[in-house]
């Protein structure tokens, strides 16, 4: 049986003018991909909805061209991912900026390439792409949510200066108050110890000022960030240029939760990520659809529906949460769950009163 080619769409503001991108494009179809290409937000967007796509490759800088959409390719990265919890979606970026960088590990994109990064960054882009098409997420039942067990592990190295140690395992058991804290000095015991026993861990935080992308010392970082449901993993670091190597590297090594050190609300969003992790032990996170993304579905809600959405949508939060349930915003939720129409409390989630025709994205592949 012939499989089909994998689609790719590729959105990026200098596409009709930039070699690298041309080299990139030839250099995805000569692997095996049919790439569709964009230089507009909105077109992306749209483009969503109106056809199948594998993985989304998106520049993040994209104001070279006029458009229509507001914001940038994290934007549209984030509405993607909140209609379809599974969409694959890498950057490939010259120009990302330091928020970008933890931003794509905390919407859970599949990888991070910087244009400039290496000597053959295509190259990189191709691999990864090729991952993404061969890649399941981590199985998420919706049967039974499993229960954490209550011991959480620290790795907070004697470097560790921006914060301090004490102060991480103080938030922590205030977080956790009737939860065993465990806490190493050494990546390799960390990682040697989740290794051996996993699911004897409801939780991983492992926090350094910096890391070096040496494979002795990353390894055993990247094992503990390890895309795994039970445990999630928190990851924190300094958001400075000098570690922006090391950052990407571990992007890709997909944590639940990636944070920067150096930022001025930093304790309440460790405190935020602790819950959330534990709260969403064994399943996988879901971002909350927007208003905007629920227009460009064209589905029929009422403008009442949409202001509920709308209060429930602050500007100055970075993500939101909706557990796998019957009332998740995500759109692979919304398409055959005709009982949910049903329930009244479904208006206040944003859901249509009618079961809008499936999208591209729930297509039967082979």
């Amino acid at each position: 049986m012939q499989h089909e080619r994998r689609r790719v769409l590729l959105m990026d503001d200098e596409i009709a003018s930039s070699p690298l991108l041309k080299q990139t494009v030839q250099a995805l179809r000569e692997a095996g991909f049919d790439v569709t290409e964009t230089d507009r937000m909105s077109a992306a967007m749209d483009a969503f909805y109106q056809s199948y796509y594998h993985i989304f490759i998106l520049d993040i800088d994209m104001s070279f061209v006029e458009d229509i959409q507001n914001g940038d390719g994290s934007d549209v990265a984030r509405f993607f991912r909140a209609l379809d919890s599974e969409t694959n979606v890498i950057f490939f970026s010259a120009r990302g900026k330091i928020r970008h960088w933890f931003a794509a590990a905390n919407y859970h994109l599949f990888g991070y390439v910087f244009k400039s990064d290496g000597p053959d960054p295509i190259q990189k882009l191709v691999d990864l792409a090729q991952q993404a098409a061969t890649t399941k997420p981590p199985h998420s039942s919706l049967l039974r949510k499993p229960s954490p067990p209550q011991r959480a592990m620290l790795y907070l190295p004697s470097s560790l200066q921006s914060v301090s140690a004490q102060d991480l395992q103080r938030w922590t058991q205030e977080a956790l108050p009737s939860w065993e804290i465990v806490s190493f000095s050494e990546a390799p015991d960390a990682a040697l110890q989740l290794e051996q026993s996993p699911r004897t861990w409801g939780l991983v935080i492992a926090a350094s000022d910096s890391f070096s992308t040496r494979p002795r010392q990353i390894g055993p970082i990247r094992q503990l960030c390890r895309p795994d449901l039970q445990p999630h993993t928190i990851y924190a670091c300094c958001g400075i240029e000098n570690n922006k190597d090391a950052i990407l590297d571990l992007v890709n090594a997909h944590p639940f939760r990636f944070l920067d050190l150096l930022d001025t609300d930093f304790s309440s969003q460790f405190t935020q990520a602790i819950l959330d992790a534990v709260r969403l032990y064994g399943l996988q996170e879901r971002l909350l659809a927007s208003p905007d993304a629920l227009k460009r579905l064209r589905l029929d809600f009422s403008e009442e529906t949409y202001a509920l959405v709308r209060d429930s949508f602050p500007d100055d939060h970075a993500w939101e949460i909706a557990e796998d349930s019957s009332d998740s915003l995500d759109a692979s939720d919304q398409e055959y769950t005709d009982d949910s129409s049903d329930d009244p409390e479904n208006d206040d989630q944003g859901t249509s009163e009618t079961s809008p025709a499936p999208h591209p994205h729930k297509e039967e592949l082979t």
